[in-house]
């Protein structure tokens, strides 16, 4: 049997590559993100606590950002992201899992609701960044959001 590289896309329809696809497909979904937010958060931050750099390389959230990464690269690719069934929001969140900032907000209901309604309004093509997705919240009491 031949040696799993765990750096190279898996074969299209191998095990591998069908519980990858399975894994990112669920990244498509803000209720799945939010989900791992709250019941995961020592995958998607940094250790409060880390005395080195090898602690934090060593950690579960560094581990899991360079898994991230490695799915970003080659779904993104026209090989791959033609099994996607939603290209566009997989894409997109994939993308924005790779910004701390957003990782540390997707906790926030108000910043999964935005991911809905670009999802809605936007075409899937689009990727958003972070900083669009963060919600325009009112800066006065009973003023409408914008």
């Amino acid at each position: 049997m031949a040696s799993m590289d765990a750096t190279t896309p898996p074969t299209p329809l191998s095990h591998r590559f069908t519980l990858e696809l399975e894994f990112v497909l669920c990244l498509a979904n803000p209720h799945y993100l939010q989900y791992l937010a709250v019941n995961y958060p020592h995958l998607l931050n940094k250790p409060a606590a880390s005395h080195n750099s090898s602690d934090f390389e060593d950690s579960d959230a560094a581990r899991f950002a360079r898994y991230l990464r490695y799915l970003y690269g080659y779904w993104r690719t026209p090989q791959y992201a033609k099994y996607l069934t939603h290209p566009g929001a997989t894409l997109r969140n994939l993308e924005l899992l790779q910004q701390e900032k957003f990782c540390k907000d997707m906790i926030r209901p108000d910043v999964i609701a935005k991911l809905f309604e670009t999802e809605v309004c936007q075409p899937a093509q689009q990727a958003e960044t972070a900083d669009s997705i963060q919600p325009n919240l009112p800066t006065e009491p009973g003023q409408a959001v914008g």
